[in-house]
């Protein structure tokens, strides 16, 4: 018995361009979903957020460096004041004066808008009354705008936890 031996039919060779198409599509589709994450512009922004986030919680809101046994993240409540309320930093504390950028030990490579706030750990954003003034204190720079980059702080003052938010668009 022989068996016959024919070539590859319309419909055989049909089906395995579409296939072969479906794949190509899909990774196309795929390889370019990849390479999103590492985007110039939201690296760079992302970036800055940490950076700032670290420099604010670190160092920028404490009067002096951490001493052994205290936590990093302990900011000093006066200094956090008088950030909040655009007064330079008078030698005591170590943020950037208000004329300066925000994120001034940075350098973003291009104008960026840098949003800072406090939020108490359920997410609202902290008050306070000034003793001297009797005004209120609204820890934020501002409106909180649209984010491209968000960086969080867990930092401790007056021994209580709150959320440092530093927002970057």
């Amino acid at each position: 018995m022989t068996t016959p031996s024919r070539a590859q039919t319309t419909l055989d060779f049909g089906l395995g361009i579409a296939i072969f198409l479906i794949a190509i599509v899909f990774v196309i589709a795929t390889v370019s979903t990849f390479a999103a994450p590492y985007d110039g512009t939201t690296t760079i922004k992302t970036t800055v957020a940490d950076t700032t986030a670290d420099q604010f919680a670190e160092s920028a809101f404490q009067a002096r460096p951490p001493l052994p046994g205290e936590p990093p993240t302990s900011v000093d409540r006066y200094c956090v004041n008088q950030f909040f309320q655009n007064r330079s930093a008078d030698g005591y504390c170590r943020y950037p004066s208000p004329g300066d950028s925000v994120t001034a030990g940075v350098s973003p490579p291009r104008e960026l808008s840098v949003h800072v706030q406090i939020e108490t750990l359920d997410g609202t954003v902290v008050t306070t009354s000034d003793t001297s003034t009797g005004s209120t204190i609204t820890y934020q720079t501002g409106p909180q705008p649209e984010a491209d980059a968000i960086s969080r702080r867990v930092i401790l003052m007056d021994t209580q936890q709150y959320i440092l938010v530093v927002t970057v668009t």
